[in-house]
């Protein structure tokens, strides 16, 4: 694997940033919010949360992680803006061509409210895993276009005891999935739900924006329930848009042949 001393300065960059009144009583900013008993701001201020893919997907639970006061984000992509993405992530016509991590990363300090730190790696997740796991996050949010991924960063994030949130939607953009990945010992891990199934290299969805913005707020409630240490009655679910596919919430069990996890 890659070093980060081999890579030239404009591969990572970070932003700090303070927005003017960021100092405004948080009690009464997230007012609304704190009412559910799963947000817990002060969390997600101390939080150090990684990102791989800066996507449909991506870029929509990074803006409601910046809206939810996360004090470090780092994000992982080695693509670029496309002109296909415009209608369904957070990017615009003057950035097509532009790296989408970094790109992203300056879009996302305009809608920050709280003080925070934006991290940007222009490069895919298994060229970079040194860079972007450096910092032990309290959660990774696994959001690319292709299962390779997911197996690495799910196998890095169990042996490293870090929470792995991952997603994935159907070729028709209509269904698609979430699955959470922790510690509890009754729970299985990403193999244990895939069962040896190394699923399609490529995922190549039909995209619309609806399907990413419903699964973007199911990670986000992932994350919410994740840091404020609440337990949520599913490690993985299931949605339909058009109610085609019956919905399904359930915890993955353990997987006795699991090559990950069955000897821990």
């Amino acid at each position: 694997m890659k070093t980060y001393s081999k890579y030239k300065d404009s591969t990572v960059s970070e932003i700090s940033y303070r927005p003017r009144g960021s100092n405004i009583d948080v009690q009464k900013m997230y007012d609304r919010e704190l009412r559910n008993g799963s947000f817990n701001a002060e969390s997600y201020k101390n939080a150090n949360i990684v990102l791989i893919g800066a996507g449909g997907l991506g870029s929509n639970i990074s803006y409601g992680l910046v809206k939810k006061g996360v004090g470090r984000l780092t994000i992982c992509d080695g693509d670029t803006v496309d002109i296909t993405n415009l209608h369904r992530q957070k990017y615009k016509y003057s950035e097509i061509g532009k790296p989408k991590a970094s790109t992203l990363t300056q879009n996302l300090k305009n809608d920050a409210i709280k003080k925070i730190k934006l991290k940007a790696v222009d490069l895919f997740f298994e060229e970079a895993i040194d860079i972007i796991m450096a910092d032990n996050p309290a959660i990774c949010i696994c959001a690319p276009d292709n299962d390779d991924v997911r197996y690495l960063a799910a196998e890095y994030c169990f042996e490293s005891n870090i929470p792995f949130i991952t997603m994935g939607l159907s070729e028709n953009s209509d269904y698609g999935y979430i699955f959470i990945q922790h510690s509890l010992d009754e729970c299985g891990c990403w193999q244990c739900y895939r069962k040896g199934n190394r699923g399609r290299q490529k995922c190549g969805v039909t995209a619309n924006l609806n399907l990413p913005l419903l699964f973007s707020a199911l990670t986000l409630t992932a994350c919410d329930h994740i840091l404020s240490k609440s337990e949520l009655p599913w490690t993985y679910r299931r949605l339909s848009l058009s109610g085609q596919i019956s919905e399904l919430n359930t915890i993955v069990p353990k997987w006795k042949e699991c090559p990950v996890c069955s000897n821990k």
